[in-house]
């Protein structure tokens, strides 16, 4: 997905129970997601290789470590916001 200068983004991860989002971000410059997925994983994946040789090993890019990257080059900010939770199962409920 491309995204342009000035955006409001917020990033989705995981399914089900799994799920969750990071973000308010602001993007910074343009950038064409898949296209940094595919530039970080190679990243990440040669650090890897240096650091440990080609032994078998547990780390690899992935989500966490994407937001990290498009926020270490410069391609998004994180916006400052106020997260409130109003309830759950069809009630109002808001803890002060």
């Amino acid at each position: 997905m491309q995204h342009t200068k000035d955006e409001t983004l917020i990033l989705e991860t995981g399914e089900y129970s799994d799920y969750s989002f990071q973000g308010p971000f602001k993007v910074l410059r343009s950038f064409e997601s898949q296209e940094e997925a595919e530039r970080h994983t190679a990243l990440f994946d040669s650090e890897v290789k240096e650091k440990n040789g080609d032994h078998g090993t547990w780390d690899h890019a992935s989500p966490d470590t994407l937001i990290a990257y498009l926020a270490a080059e410069g391609f998004i900010e994180e916006l400052s916001c106020v997260r409130e939770h109003v309830g759950s199962y069809g009630a109002i409920d808001i803890v002060v």
